[in-house]
């Protein structure tokens, strides 16, 4: 035994007397009131007319707002949101096959080679070199892939590469002998390339390449002069020269059908070659004689409706707005709106005469032009008259300009 042995024993038996059942002393008073009491009728219970899931609902406890996680939810969807607002400004969207574009890169040839030249800074690269001759270089319409002539100008080879020159794909020359290298004309979808070549020295012809098999097909068409205007909105056909001359026609062939349909000229039959067309295809525009007379003629194709602009061999302009030509009262070339009224002179006379494949820039704020005697490339200012002073990024040449996303 020692100390500890009474205590022990001791809270051992309290524990065993509070642990055992007993019957409460109140008992007897409590059954003789609850006999007294009649329950609750059945009608007066909230479970009766309403939904259990409602009466549960308004019991939980409501759980404390997370504020901290909301701030930084709320933080994480702006720089989400910021962050898709600078992938989307840091992206180009396509670049339009018709209507205005903004300005690229311009390619020309230099010794049997094909340069690019950024019009901005000058800087100039080789895209395509080596030992074979090259030349005549168009960028397609989506700036993306760039066509040129790969000979000695007497059996030039068709060749495809991307503007950057990789990727080069040499075309077939089934029955062509000679390419005009200023004939080049990319379709609005990428897939063909007109031209005009012929066989063994006859009479020009229109070939089309398509870029897609590199075969070359040979449309059935009574073609006779003129430069090759593909047709929007979807440049499944193209417009050109047929008949002979004092009786020409101005028509169109369907890629889709391989039919020939005539556009009217009015009446006009004498030096007809076509214009151009404005960007949705609504309206045409040719050139055409009146006496010793230039004129450009733009017809609404959709009404009918016709007026002659004062100016000869007349180019639309992208957007279809102005028209660049020869005054023909001074020789110089002029830009006229494709509505009417006075030709604004850009150029002054030149003795020796303007080539007539002018062109407008992808953005229209600018025309290149070349001189007859010496071919030499020029940079023309659409509104207002220019100078006769090449700019020095185009000393070397300036034969297509690409086209870029705006």
């Amino acid at each position: 035994m020692n100390r500890y042995d009474p205590f022990e024993r001791d809270v051992t038996t309290w524990l065993n007397e509070a642990a055992s059942p007993r019957m409460p002393d109140f008992r007897d008073e409590l059954l003789q009131r609850t006999a007294a009491t009649s329950q609750r009728p059945r009608w007066s219970f909230p479970e009766r007319w309403l939904p259990m899931t409602a009466i549960t609902a308004a019991r939980r406890t409501l759980r404390p707002v997370p504020w901290r996680a909301v701030a930084l939810l709320a933080l994480l969807a702006l720089l989400l949101a910021a962050t898709a607002i600078l992938y989307a400004g840091s992206r180009t969207g396509p670049v339009p096959m018709l209507g205005v574009a903004a300005n690229g890169l311009v390619a020309y040839e230099n010794d049997g080679d094909i340069y690019t030249v950024d019009p901005g800074d000058g800087s100039r690269h080789a895209v395509v070199t080596g030992e074979t001759q090259d030349h005549a270089p168009q960028f397609s319409l989506d700036g993306t892939r760039i066509f040129f002539l790969r000979g000695d100008g007497k059996l030039d080879v068709p060749v495809i590469a991307d503007a950057d020159g990789r990727n080069q794909r040499v075309m077939s020359t089934t029955g062509i002998t000679y390419v005009d290298p200023w004939s080049i004309v990319w379709s609005p979808d990428g897939h063909t390339v007109a031209l005009l070549g012929d066989t063994a020295g006859t009479v020009a012809t229109v070939y089309l390449i398509d870029v897609n098999d590199r075969t070359v097909t040979k449309p059935p068409i009574d073609y006779f002069d003129g430069k090759i205007y593909w047709r929007p909105p979807d440049g499944r056909a193209f417009m050109f020269t047929q008949g002979a001359e004092g009786a020409e026609q101005l028509a169109t062939y369907s890629l889709d059908t391989e039919k020939v349909d005539l556009l009217d000229t009015y009446g006009s039959t004498t030096n007809i070659r076509g214009s151009g067309w404005s960007a949705d295809g609504t309206r045409y525009a040719f050139h055409h004689l009146v006496g010793q007379t230039s004129f450009t003629k733009v017809i609404d194709s959709a009404t009918g409706a016709w007026h002659d602009l004062p100016v000869g061999y007349g180019e639309l302009s992208n957007d279809g707005r102005r028209v660049v030509g020869m005054d023909p009262g001074t020789g110089g070339l002029c830009v006229i709106p494709v509505d009417g009224g006075s030709c604004a002179a850009i150029t002054e006379p030149y003795p020796q005469g303007w080539g007539w494949y002018y062109r407008w820039s992808p953005d229209d704020s600018a025309i290149i032009t070349s001189r007859i005697d010496d071919g030499a490339e020029l940079i023309l200012d659409p509104d207002g008259a220019s100078s006769l002073t090449q700019p020095a990024w185009m000393a070397e040449g300036g034969e297509s300009w690409q086209r870029k996303a705006p």
